[in-house]
């Protein structure tokens, strides 16, 4: 609430008998001071309205938000009652929603992304709360970049990429596609809780590397990960996958209002297998496809560079152009449209 005091002129008055009668010279500002005071007081009064109104219409202050009494992820109970962990997690909790314009960029983004990545998670018979390692790696960006040049939503750096069977070269990089990377990463996903007792030990692998975690636990003498002393963005990583989730399952309980229709769409593509017998320029695969540089590269975000050295490739270009750019070709592209 902003209070304003305001102080009111008063005119004493004056016995007509004792005093000469005044001049209209001396009135006359006296009259203009009263009109520009109660001008003046009108737009402190609006002002003060528009406060008021603004307050009520903000989101409520962060300290009013509390965790829930329970808590699970990937179907595990997370031990809130342990002050350690709660407070952990309030972290993490309290730092998103501080940041507001990312969480709304998470609920627009994950429209997009979500519902492939849940399709494969089930299909590999993994929790679907795994979803929530994408927003907090990259917040569902595929070029997004780290300074330990890891890259695309699920955060590959280029070794572990090549293990799981993406392409990394100078221009084209699949940990950029969403897809293939996705794929790539649920496959690191399943082998690390297979070698891990839980979840949260698993992400904290997946973070930090398996090595470091096994490294830790022996040295420790413990096989909990709220019990393990890590690297701080360790000990922080799992418990942003918690915050995530608690904002990005329910986001109208903490006053984020994202209509569907206000959310990003996934992209409408063909895909268009091509096998290209020399480098082509992007420029020239885009006109073929009676697109322009800028939209391919969106729609296929592996492509780095501006070129494409020869080699067989799967490229997406707007929906209904497969056959464009099949003719373009002279046949020897295939084209699928894919499900959705």
């Amino acid at each position: 609430m902003v209070w304003l005091s305001i102080g009111l002129l008063g005119v004493a008055p004056v016995a007509a008998q004792d005093t000469e009668p005044t001049p209209d010279s001396a009135v006359g500002p006296a009259v203009s001071e009263v009109v520009e005071l109660r001008a003046e007081l009108d737009r402190l009064r609006a002002r003060l309205e528009r406060l008021e109104t603004g307050q009520a219409a903000s989101p409520r202050a962060l300290h009013s938000f509390e965790l829930p009494a329970r808590l699970e992820f990937a179907g595990e109970t997370v031990p809130l009652a342990r002050w350690d962990v709660a407070e952990r997690l309030e972290r993490e909790f309290l730092l998103s929603l501080g940041n507001p314009a990312q969480v709304v960029l998470w609920l627009k983004r994950s429209a997009r992304y979500f519902p492939y990545i849940e399709r494969e998670l089930s299909r590999a018979g993994l929790p679907e709360d795994l979803k929530y390692v994408a927003v907090i790696e990259s917040a569902l960006l595929p070029g997004a970049y780290s300074h330990a040049s890891a890259l695309g939503i699920w955060q590959f750096i280029a070794s572990t990429a090549k293990r799981y069977g993406l392409a990394v070269t100078s221009g084209w990089d699949e940990r950029r596609n969403p897809e293939r990377s996705t794929a790539a990463a649920l496959a690191l996903l399943r082998e690390l809780r297979q070698r891990f007792p839980d979840w949260p030990l698993a992400l904290a692998a997946y973070n930090a590397g398996e090595t470091r975690i096994d490294q830790a636990l022996r040295h420790q003498g413990v096989t909990s990960y709220y019990q393990v002393a890590l690297s701080e963005e360790t000990e922080r990583y799992v418990f942003r996958a918690l915050a995530a989730k608690l904002i990005l399952s329910q986001p109208e309980r903490y006053g984020f209002e994202v209509p569907h229709e206000q959310r990003y769409r996934a992209y409408d593509a063909d895909v268009v297998g091509i096998e290209l017998r020399d480098r082509v320029a992007v420029t020239e695969l885009a006109r073929q496809a009676g697109s322009f540089y800028r939209e391919l590269k969106a729609l296929n975000p592996e492509i780095v560079e501006d070129w494409l050295a020869k080699g067989r490739y799967e490229i997406r270009v707007p929906k209904g152009r497969g056959p464009t750019l099949r003719a373009a070709l002279g046949g020897g592209a295939r084209v699928s449209i894919p499900a959705r």
